[in-house]
């Protein structure tokens, strides 16, 4: 018998299987002289007992036998998980019906009687190396799949959903074969955003949402379990980048029942060299990443979406105009007339003005609210008595939107007091000081709640307002209380000095009007005065 071909000695021993001992034996020498170690058994339970016992290469099985058929001892084998990958190769003298079942059994190679030795050791040693690169790309799998899992770990969130998901990216981008990664958010039902991604896995531009057939193109493959496709599986895959022959994964960021966002990676096609029936990992790794990157950026993401669905309630307030305005009458203490009207905003589902107006600014739609809310109350104010002028509520940053404030006010057939409250911040006097001064010169400010607000009296010091008005707190039992008496005298003395009027907020009884105008304060509003309708 020659030596077909120099290799090495399999590290783990040939399992003989046959009930004819003198065939076990001639099989077994042949192994032995080619310098491959051999096991032999005489049937399917003796064979069972050695595999539980000895790392097996290869199994050399014969059908014929008593007992458990070859074909049952297939089944066991391939139904065992540290049996399911072995190579085996039965030896039968049928061919034809017999070889197919087994075949169909899950036998990966086939062997006829009389048995060629030289074909017998080439046969073994094809399927060694076989198996044997198969173990070494599964092992370099574990190592690189820890390797990336560690480095998932080691991301520290917080600077952001956009910095965290480029940290993402880039550890993923150390896996083999990997040519794209992208980690989208699901902000709301049909928003889509892209964090951050490269290759064909970023499906559009990052920050910004995608088109909504791209949106629900992702939306769609999110689910439980990750998701593999091969370009062309789906004609919306063939327009989205990935090369012939490449996998592109998808895995859901969070719960399947509500995902927070999705991980894509796209996989080149594996090399032609690779040995038939090496696993594509990527698909079971996905599953562990994904749940590394979930719990990294679920806060956050989370975060996003509120905002997100915070940012779409207010945009709809605004489209449906869904508030009314109500005035207050504005009096001048002295003659009892009225001068002036405060525009008060109602939202039709109850909440109050404030509430709706802070989570405008926390998703960065104030501005757009105040303007609504001005453009509302501009309109509705065609109704009040000619001669009196027209108060409203607005944020510093809408003052300083020249442009939006601009068209609104253009529309008012009256004077405009624009009203800056001491709970707004206020970053640059100077500059909110110049826009006022830029507007049209019937605008005058007025400093609402004063002496109410973190800032206390600064807006009125650095403002200098045309009206400045006081707190309700100030007003509330002011006819017995010295103090308060003492307070609203200054400011009616810093008022006279300054040009500015003194406007008393939430005057509610005849006493406080009383002790108000024996003060000097000159303008007042409140339920005593006029209700808001």
């Amino acid at each position: 018998m020659s030596d077909v071909g120099a290799a090495p000695a399999a590290t783990a021993p040939i399992l003989v299987v046959d009930d004819d001992a003198a065939t076990r034996a001639l099989v077994a020498a042949i192994l032995r002289e080619a310098g491959i170690e051999a096991l032999a058994a005489p049937d399917g339970e003796s064979a069972l007992r050695l595999l539980d016992e000895h790392e097996v290469a290869t199994v050399l099985l014969d059908l014929s036998m008593p007992g458990m058929t070859g074909i049952e001892l297939l089944g066991v084998l391939r139904g065992r998980a540290d049996t399911r990958t072995i190579p085996v190769i039965v030896v039968t003298a049928f061919g034809g019906e017999e070889q197919i079942r087994a075949l169909e059994a899950g036998a990966t190679d086939l062997l006829t009687k009389p048995v060629d030795p030289d074909e017998l050791v080439a046969r073994v040693r094809a399927h060694g190396r076989a198996r044997s690169a198969w173990l070494q790309l599964l092992e370099e799998h574990v190592l690189w799949r820890g390797e990336i899992a560690n480095m998932l770990c080691r991301i520290r969130p917080g600077a952001g959903l956009e910095v965290t998901a480029q940290e993402v990216c880039q550890a993923l981008g150390r896996l083999p074969d990997l040519v794209g990664c992208a980690v989208y958010a699901f902000l709301a039902p049909g928003v889509t955003v892209l964090l951050a991604g490269f290759g064909p896995a970023a499906l559009g531009p990052a920050g910004r949402p995608l088109p909504a057939e791209t949106a629900t193109f992702l939306a769609e493959r999110a689910g439980e379990w990750p998701r593999m496709e091969r370009a062309g599986d789906v004609e919306a895959g063939r327009s989205r980048g990935a090369g012939a022959g490449s996998a592109t994964i998808y895995a859901s960021l969070g719960d399947a029942a509500r995902p927070l966002g999705l991980l894509v990676l796209v996989e080149d096609p594996p090399a032609h060299d690779e040995p038939a029936g090496t696993p594509r990992q990527m698909l079971s790794a996905a599953f562990e990443f994904a749940a590394i990157v979930t719990s990294l950026m679920r806060p956050e993401l989370e975060n996003r979406a509120r905002s997100q669905a915070d940012s779409s309630r207010v945009e709809e307030i605004v489209r449906e105009r869904a508030f009314r305005t109500v005035f207050q009458p504005v009096i001048d203490l002295r003659s009892g007339e009225t001068v002036g009207h405060e525009a008060l905003t109602r939202f039709q589902d109850g909440v109050a003005p404030d509430i709706w107006l802070a989570e405008a600014a926390t998703v960065g739609r104030r501005t757009e609210l105040d303007v609504a809310m001005l453009e509302a109350a501009v309109g509705a104010a065609a109704r009040l008595p000619e001669n009196t002028w027209l108060g409203t509520n607005v944020s510093p940053a809408a003052i300083e939107d020249q442009e939006r404030l601009e068209r609104a006010l253009n529309r008012a057939s009256r004077p405009v007091v624009l009203e800056v409250t001491e709970y707004e911040r206020v970053d640059d006097y100077g500059a909110l000081s110049e826009a006022v001064r830029r507007l049209r010169p019937e605008v005058r400010l007025a400093v609402d709640d004063a002496g109410a607000g973190y800032a206390s009296l600064r807006h009125v010091l650095m403002l200098r307002p045309d009206f400045v008005k006081l707190d309700q707190e100030w007003i509330r039992g002011v006819e017995g209380d010295a103090a308060r008496q003492a307070l609203i005298g200054a400011l009616v003395l810093f008022s006279e000095r300054t040009a500015s009027v003194l406007i008393a907020e939430g005057v509610e009884t005849e006493a406080e009007l009383d002790t108000l105008r024996a003060l000097g304060v000159e303008l007042g509003q409140g339920f005593f005065l006029g209700r808001p309708s």
